[in-house]
């Protein structure tokens, strides 16, 4: 990635290229190895994965000095145990999970 960006914009440029507004997602599972689309296919999803993702990223970026979202990966359960500990909701640490997996 470019040095310039900022990881909120690398988020929404990757989650982007999976975004597939009109596809199948019933066609997407069924193609695939594990019976779980790659995509996404919402727009509401793609707003809850970009808003979740970025808050990962303003968490992880500070503490770790990390500035490509590659280099994130590795924080990943940290963060989740982090959540966990703040107290926030077991769905809403779900849905963490699920924004970071598909990032």
């Amino acid at each position: 990635m470019s040095k310039n960006k900022s990881i909120k914009n690398q988020v929404k440029g990757e989650l982007m290229k999976k975004l597939a507004i009109g596809e199948s997602h019933h066609k997407a599972k069924k193609e695939s190895i594990d019976g779980k689309s790659e995509k996404i296919h919402s727009w509401s999803t793609y707003e809850d994965y970009v808003k979740h993702a970025v808050a990962f990223g303003k968490w992880v970026k500070p503490r770790f000095d990390i500035k490509d979202i590659k280099d994130m990966r590795p924080y990943v359960g940290m963060y989740l145990n982090f959540r966990i500990g703040d107290g926030v909701s077991p769905w809403t640490v779900a849905l963490d999970a699920s924004a970071l997996a598909k990032l």
